[in-house]
């Protein structure tokens, strides 16, 4: 599945350009460093309590040796931050680390992982995406970046005007950000995903604590996980499958393409679904989160919870180092979860932490 193509709207004559492509993203000089992931609580103390071992960090960029990657929850929460002096101290951290790198959201990397799945269906060799796939520029911390055009646009002003948008400040900085962005308006929006998380989540954790109540112990947890990565395979993979195969096949040809697939490799069961998931790390971590979420149904899910999965989801799969004072979310993911040990990731518990992994002064 390609996002960088014009996509035009036959009706209207408009047409949307992703600003970049696999040439115009991070490249592999930077992408191939070993990532260290912080939280947003790991960023505000390393830039606040923290001046000695920022600049090892800082050193550690100059040398080509890391890079220290952003994501939506880093750059939300930081948002959400009351203090404006205390945002731009951080924010221009935040720059100087990260290199202008940002990890893409987690909405974009399941559909990245779902397309890697779709090809271990086929009986491809497959394997996770690669850091040049999941990373790119800060502004694209919400999502791709698009830019559409009315009709009155042809296709070599547009593209002027593309290139002119990758060469702005806010493309590649957090400070802008900051400084630039409708904090406010962001700030509601936030407090208003944070409330659906939180309604929805505890409805699904409901339903699923009641669907295995008569179970217990091993056999209930067991149950929890195939669920939920059954339930990640039906309504996250399977409908990126059928969008693959309607862009292939057309829609006349779309339900004869699926018989003769499904004659191919068979309907499938438990093994598939673990060989899916292989290459979808962040989608297995989700089920493997959810799963725990389920069988401790009498924890309250709080407002925090989505920024903090977000997190995991990220730091705990693409990662070298994933840093968090939250000790709750370290024994989540290194003694609840597998995704990050099979994934060789290591789990830092606080700034302090991870001095002993960077490279020597």
């Amino acid at each position: 599945m390609q996002d960088d193509s014009a996509e035009p709207d036959d009706k209207t004559g408009t047409f949307a350009i992703s600003a970049f492509d696999a040439g115009s993203r991070p490249s592999s000089a930077l992408t191939e460093r070993r990532l260290v992931y912080l939280d947003t609580n790991a960023w505000v103390e390393l830039a606040e309590k923290e001046p000695e071992l920022a600049e090892r960090c800082a050193r550690e960029v100059e040398k080509g040796t890391a890079l220290f990657p952003l994501s939506y929850p880093t750059i939300s929460e930081l948002i959400e931050q009351p203090i404006v002096e205390h945002r731009r101290d951080v924010a221009d951290l935040m720059d100087r680390l990260s290199g202008g790198v940002t990890f893409r959201p987690f909405e974009t990397i399941r559909l990245l992982e779902a397309d890697r799945a779709f090809q271990v269906l086929l009986g491809q060799a497959a394997s996770a995406p690669a850091p040049s796939l999941v990373l790119s520029w800060i502004i694209e911390y919400l999502g791709t970046a698009k830019i559409t055009f009315d009709a009155s646009w042809d296709a070599d002003k547009a593209q002027t005007f593309i290139e002119h948008f990758k060469a702005h400040p806010a493309v590649r900085s957090v400070r802008w950000i900051v400084d630039h962005a409708p904090v406010d308006e962001m700030r509601v929006r936030h407090a208003e995903a944070k409330a659906r998380y939180v309604k929805e989540l505890s409805a699904a954790i409901q339903r699923g604590a009641g669907a295995v109540a008569k179970l217990s112990g091993a056999a209930r947890k067991a149950r929890l996980l195939r669920e939920e990565r059954i339930w990640v395979v039906e309504k996250v993979v399977a409908p990126r499958f059928t969008q693959t195969m309607l862009e292939i096949y057309g829609i006349e040809r779309l339900q004869e393409a699926v018989k003769a697939l499904v004659t191919k490799v068979g309907e499938g069961g438990a093994e598939r679904v673990t060989k899916l998931m292989a290459v979808a790390p962040a989608l297995d971590l989700w089920s493997e989160i959810m799963a725990e979420r389920v069988a401790n149904s009498t924890r309250r899910v709080q407002p925090q919870d989505l920024h903090d999965v977000d997190h995991a989801l990220i730091g705990a799969t693409y990662a070298n180092i994933f840093v968090t004072r939250d000790r709750g979310l370290v024994d989540l993911v290194t003694q609840r979860c597998t995704v990050s040990s099979r994934r060789g990731v290591i789990v830092a518990a606080g700034v302090e932490a991870l001095a002993d992994h960077l490279g020597e002064n």
